[in-house]
């Protein structure tokens, strides 16, 4: 009708104080004003403005597994212990995640989260191309660590940490709650602590966000 009257239309954008709400909706906005020849936008923000999300908006975290890590490459390099963060994808691997990356739940998330390990960025770049999303690495997202002292240093023949002992370490963990000792694994409370720590930081930034950890 105003078209028909030679009455341009101006339209109104209110953010309500969330940027990073209005920010994700941004493009579809302007597309839906160039439909209708709108080509004038006032924005108000109204409310507090919020930098580091928005506390009323819920934040739903899709955890995402790496895939398949590849064991026999890490041993025939000689990787052991923290060493073993390096090993990459198997090609079943590679497979897993992109058939992950078609799962219909994770579409309109609004960026990727990952472990810095090399298993979980591969499997996180590979959503990333097929989701087009941004990718941040996250060091608070990394693996169970089976000795907190952990230095990087590579053993020698005879104190090989390989994958039996982790496997054996892995298990003696999940029978107990707390390890003594010899053993200075990291317990739930410590994981808890540092990963919920991590994605707090995160919630209110967007409705759907993908996490690629372990």
């Amino acid at each position: 009708y105003a078209h028909k009257k030679g009455i341009r239309l101006m339209m109104h954008h209110e953010t309500s104080g969330s940027v990073a709400n209005y920010e994700r909706y941004l493009d579809a906005a302007y597309d839906l004003m160039r439909k209708y020849g709108y080509n004038t936008v006032k924005s108000g923000y109204v409310g507090n403005i919020l930098p580091k999300g928005d506390p009323t908006m819920k934040t739903t975290f899709y955890l995402v597994r790496h895939g398949q890590p590849d064991w026999d490459w890490a041993e025939a390099m000689r990787f052991y212990g923290p060493c073993s963060a390096y090993m990459p994808l198997t090609p079943l691997g590679v497979e897993q995640i992109e058939h992950t990356a078609c799962d219909s739940q994770l579409r309109g998330a609004s960026f990727i989260l990952a472990s810095p390990y090399t298993r979980t960025m591969q499997s996180a770049q590979i959503l990333s191309r097929r989701l087009d999303l941004p990718v941040t690495v996250e060091w608070d997202l990394h693996e169970w660590l089976y000795d907190r002292d952990m230095k990087g240093d590579l053993p020698t023949p005879g104190e090989r940490f390989g994958r039996e002992d982790m496997t054996r370490c892995f298990y003696r963990y999940m029978e107990h709650d707390e390890l003594t000792g010899e053993d200075n694994c990291e317990t739930y409370a410590v994981i808890a602590e540092r990963v919920l720590g991590c994605l707090r930081r995160y919630d209110g930034q967007a409705e759907k966000i993908i996490v690629v950890c372990h």
